[in-house]
């Protein structure tokens, strides 16, 4: 706990408002939107000066907004406090006008609350828009790693430190400014402080750095964005190259110990169907196709894939085809898929383990929340390998790994309620029809 809150959680009510006022106009409408909130005669009285405001305006027609309190609990409440005390503007002047003819309106706590101290000018009015500008990029990034990996393309661990030099460059930019209030001077201040700190926490301090391996291994950014984005700190680079080489040699000594001592699976034999003998004849002409593979011989010596990789991106991006083109730029996991694994294919191996970390446990909560839907009350008696069945077969069906007619009557269901005139059902296929649909209960054996 700083200071400041110490000496907040000791004062009295009417010395709270005060300690408030002192942050400026962020302390201003903190107090403003707890006042509002706290009581349900001033909520209906802003609500109504709200459906007065949006008569006059085009915009807003039929419904109100609702207020953003900036409890502290979650991230960004400063900023969408912010944003939504810009969007009613008009009603929060509204509001502040109409208290002033009505000083009968108090706190819980019996004092009474002086809208007038915090009714803000033009001038802070305008501090308030440049504080949302600032504040806007932290909430897009943070969106952003939130996001799907598998869907939308974000939330891979690869995009944490292209996220946050993109932060360091805006908080660089608002830096240089010159007419900067105190409390926005002190804001990006302390914002490029806690940068440095995750950048030497990710980067510097740790012997491998899990977070510039991913990075070096996105297709379009690879060594040469730690080179562009970091040319005044060349031993930043240095580390990221470092950590990806010292990676690649763990994979390289894997494969190469995998091919001098192969660990083979013994073979899967069926049981012989009766009617036909002790299957003793059947046995003596089995043959373990493994030993047939020549182990032992010598091992070619393989050229530098990671190198290659690394020294090929000027060439990849100036002779590829559009469809590659495209790849690079948007998709680098399909990259791999459709081209870097047939000719980086122990670079590939690294990209498999790396690319597919999330960067936040966002994605780890969705499986927890549609987990929950699947384990109800009146179905807490399914077994652990039924209920990781029920996801792996949803999350299958979902990305289109396993085909199923279900997909077609989905498209039916929302055409029909699309059209007054339904549309004509599919035809669900069999078994026999079709054997391809018992793939749906692959995993429901």
């Amino acid at each position: 706990m700083s200071k400041w809150e110490e000496e907040l959680a000791a004062a009295a009510p009417r010395d709270q408002f005060k300690k408030f006022r002192q942050l400026g106009v962020v302390g201003k409408l903190h107090i403003f939107f707890n006042a509002v909130c706290s009581s349900h005669k001033r909520r209906e009285l802003f609500h109504s000066l709200q459906k007065q405001a949006n008569n006059e305006d085009s915009i807003y027609t039929t419904h109100t907004l609702q207020l953003r309190q900036a409890g502290g609990v979650r991230w960004h409440s400063t900023y969408l406090m912010l944003l939504r005390s810009f969007e009613l503007k008009k009603t929060i002047q509204l509001y502040i006008r109409s208290l002033r003819q009505n000083t009968e309106i108090k706190q819980e706590d019996g004092s009474e609350y002086d809208p007038q101290a915090d009714a803000l000018s033009d001038e802070e009015w305008d501090e308030v828009e440049e504080l949302v500008d600032f504040l806007q990029p932290a909430y897009e990034v943070t969106k952003r790693l939130e996001g799907d990996n598998c869907v939308s393309g974000f939330g891979s661990l690869w995009q944490i430190l292209p996220n946050l030099q993109a932060l360091w460059a805006h908080y660089d930019d608002a830096n240089n400014r010159t007419n900067k209030s105190k409390y926005f001077a002190t804001a990006v201040a302390f914002d490029k402080a806690k940068l440095d700190h995750y950048f030497d926490t990710l980067l510097i301090k740790p012997d491998v750095s899990l977070y510039a391996v991913p990075t070096a291994l996105n297709p379009k950014l690879r060594v040469a964005w730690f080179k562009t984005q970091w040319k005044r700190f060349p031993n930043w680079y240095k580390k990221a190259e470092a950590s990806l080489r010292k990676v690649y040699k763990q994979y390289v000594d894997e494969d190469e110990a995998e091919e001098e001592h192969p660990a083979f699976q013994p073979p899967t034999r069926r049981k012989i169907p009766s009617g036909t003998g002790d299957g003793l004849y059947e046995r003596s002409i089995e043959i373990d196709l493994h030993l047939l593979t020549n182990a032992k011989s010598k091992r070619q010596k393989r050229t530098n894939q990671l190198d290659n990789y690394l020294d090929s991106l000027a060439f990849e991006h100036a002779t590829t085809s559009s469809h590659e083109q495209r790849l690079l730029k948007h998709e680098p996991w399909a990259w791999w898929l459709e081209y870097g694994r047939m000719r980086y294919p122990i670079v590939f191996k690294v990209a498999c383990d790396y690319l597919s970390i999330p960067s936040t446990s966002c994605e780890c909560e969705r499986a927890f929340s549609k987990a929950r839907r699947t384990i109800t009350c009146d179905r807490n008696r399914l077994s652990s390998a039924t209920i990781e069945s029920i996801q792996l077969q949803r999350n299958w069906l979902q990305r289109g790994v396993v085909k199923s007619s279900l997909r077609d009557l989905e498209s039916f269901v929302r055409k029909a309620e699309k059209y007054e005139t339904p549309p004509v059902a599919p035809s669900l296929p069999t078994d026999k029809d079709d054997p391809g649909s018992q793939s749906d209960d692959l995993y429901c054996q």
